[in-house]
């Protein structure tokens, strides 16, 4: 995870110097519709195999056709659709980015199953290999792109690469000799469908929902200003899939295996609580607060004018991480229903609150919006989702949230002080950031033990 997120960080840095923010509000626009359409192109499968342990060959095989099948349907959906979303949006240049990203369902839904099969085997290291050498192919892709003169295409072009690489390498070290049968029977998985077909619902909602800053500013506003909210959140959100991943991929099987045991699974989920919010929070906070360091440093200079878009941008995100690892807690203890209904509550509270704040406050109402908002539900979101599918308490759970914010806010002040004498962006991010690294560990020893000694073992294991 560290390596791709070295290679997304670069492939940002120097694409943000190449392309304009006209060409990153297309390529957002183009990958809201992607993204959204791509949970059709599963239905829930992915988990309901991760879920069920006794899965037959002949089951796995029926799914993975039933996923090239909707791979095919969707990407002559997009293909037929592709004049008609663009005409929603307002801009014809669209249609040619969403004709070609059409292809990836087919692409993503040939490798897909192999990659859940070795999540939930936990195969990492093997799956890490695919997952650096794709992004790398990808980041390669883009780049030449770039230079090549293709322009948004370099992104859209990057992207594919990815995927398809990412498929073949799949079959070459994941698949270890298995081959899906010439069979399809629907009587063999309709059980894994009934229980996907809630969390096609959930998917879509929370897709909805983490695209609704998109979809929304990019009918309110030009394509010009969605490219440059885009990239401050492109930036914030890299980091958040990336740290997220880390743990709550590993979450999801592990509180499958243990989910008729509430004591086993509130102990998991409590300690995945505070590993995302441990490492999240510092490092959104040192975001916010070094918000024109940042963006000098890594988009340029022509990116300045999102400066505080990328600090309100930090504090969204901050707070949106603290609910992402619901999935793997809902999913994982079977409370599909319940996890339908909070997704689709949520989702549509997004679109209201984004569409409010971005006609009344303009594109910086967005994120800080959404950060008050996210704020206000913390307290329901646990009384709601997370006790009832864990008997985790309040102050259990809260507890996970309260100890890495106090030490976040001590070290963002000692970042502060530690900074303001210096003017250089790099020396600032360097003094601010090393000072208030040490002050975030320094508290953690004190009222945030349990998750530094966590990465103190983490550390002990890998060097041995």
């Amino acid at each position: 995870m560290g390596i791709r997120a070295a290679i997304a960080f670069l492939q940002l840095a120097i694409l943000a110097r190449m392309l304009s923010p006209e060409d990153f509000g297309l390529q957002a626009l183009a990958m809201t519709v992607i993204t959204t359409m791509t949970i059709f192109s599963d239905v829930g499968i992915a988990s309901a195999i991760i879920h069920y342990s006794d899965i037959s060959d002949r089951q796995l095989s029926s799914l993975y056709w039933l996923n090239i099948g909707l791979g095919l349907c969707l990407t002559a959906l997009l293909a037929a659709a592709s004049p008609l979303i663009s005409a929603f949006y307002g801009n014809v240049a669209l249609t040619p980015i969403l004709l070609i990203l059409s292809s990836a369902f087919i692409v993503s839904a040939s490798g897909q199953q192999l990659r859940v099969m070795a999540e939930k085997n936990l195969q990492f290291q093997s799956l890490a290999k695919v997952e650096i050498l794709s992004a790398s192919i990808g980041f390669s892709i883009a780049i030449i792109g770039a230079f090549s003169g293709a322009e948004v295409y370099a992104l859209t072009l990057g992207y594919l690469g990815t995927l398809a690489s990412s498929s073949l390498l799949c079959w070459l070290r994941l698949s270890r000799g298995w081959r899906p049968q010439l069979t399809f029977r629907w009587q063999e998985i309709s059980k894994h469908m009934r229980f996907g077909s809630h969390l096609l619902g959930v998917n879509l909602a929370n897709s909805l929902g983490a695209q609704a800053d998109i979809i929304v500013t990019g009918r309110i506003f030009t394509a010009a200003t969605v490219g440059l909210y885009f990239q401050p959140r492109e930036l914030a959100m890299r980091i958040m899939m990336i740290i997220n991943p880390i743990v709550t991929r590993v979450g999801l099987p592990l509180i499958a295996n243990v989910q008729d045991d509430k004591a086993a699974v509130a102990r998991i989920y409590a300690k995945t609580i505070l590993m995302t919010s441990s490492i999240n929070f510092p490092v959104y906070g040192a975001i916010a607060l070094f918000a024109p360091d940042v963006v000098a440093i890594v988009l340029g200079s022509k990116w300045l004018a999102a400066s505080e878009l990328m600090r309100a941008v930090a504090i969204w995100c901050a707070v949106r991480s603290i609910g992402n690892p619901i999935g793997s807690l809902l999913v994982g203890t079977g409370h599909t229903r319940r996890a339908l209904i909070s997704s689709i509550v949520m989702a549509s509270s997004v679109f209201a609150v984004v569409w409010y704040c971005g006609t009344t406050f303009g594109v910086l109402g967005v994120p800080y919006g959404l950060s008050a908002f996210y704020l206000c539900v913390i307290i329901p979101f646990w009384y709601l989702n997370v006790e009832p599918a864990s008997g985790l308490g309040f102050w259990a759970y809260h507890s996970q949230l309260a100890r890495p914010a106090a030490a976040a806010v001590l070290a963002i002040v000692v970042g502060w002080l530690a900074a303001s004498p210096f003017e250089t962006s790099i020396i600032r991010v360097f003094i601010g950031g090393t000072a208030g690294g040490a002050a975030y560990l320094g508290a953690s020893n004190w009222i945030n033990r349990d998750w530094l000694l966590s990465i103190l073992e983490l550390f002990n294991v890998r060097a041995k």
